[in-house]
């Protein structure tokens, strides 16, 4: 994905030339307005106001913007307790070993902040998304919210 989208930065050939995939890719960035137009003279950005800016045209040639950076993937990782009998720790659980970047199979809710990919806390009341520090997740969690811990892929 990352070498095509650098491909089409550098992009000089008409829409209709090139393979579906990158057209699949110029259209959903012309969407979003990431996209540039050569007009015969110079290249233009377009912007996305509705969607009729989603329609390329065949002969016209586009291109990514060059400072498009694409959004990072997340993974939530619901925030439980942890009760192996004695204690009740808060953290987040990795037994299936899915995750290469948590450091242990149940990762302490104090130690994530600290992971390099950790992009923080949020809790979600029906469609709003709150975000949180960490000396209130335990608070949330007691009033019966599920509590998420965010990582960049």
């Amino acid at each position: 994905m990352d070498a095509m989208i650098e491909k089409l930065k550098k992009n000089e050939k008409p829409f209709g030339l090139l393979e579906p995939e990158e057209q699949a890719m110029i259209k959903d960035m012309m969407c979003g307005g990431h996209t540039l137009k050569y007009t015969g003279e110079k290249w233009i950005a377009l912007i996305a106001l509705d969607a009729s800016c989603c329609y390329p045209v065949k002969s016209a040639t586009y291109a990514i913007k060059p400072d498009y950076k694409p959004e990072p993937e997340f993974v939530d990782l619901e925030i439980r307790v942890k009760s192996d009998g004695t204690w009740g720790w808060l953290g987040v659980s990795d037994c299936a070993g899915n995750y290469d970047w948590l450091p242990h199979h149940y990762t302490h809710l104090h130690c994530l902040p600290s992971l390099p990919n950790f992009a923080g806390f949020f809790w979600k009341d029906k469609i709003i998304i709150y975000s949180t520090y960490i000396d209130h997740v335990a608070n949330r969690i007691a009033e019966g919210h599920k509590v998420f811990a965010r990582f960049r892929r």
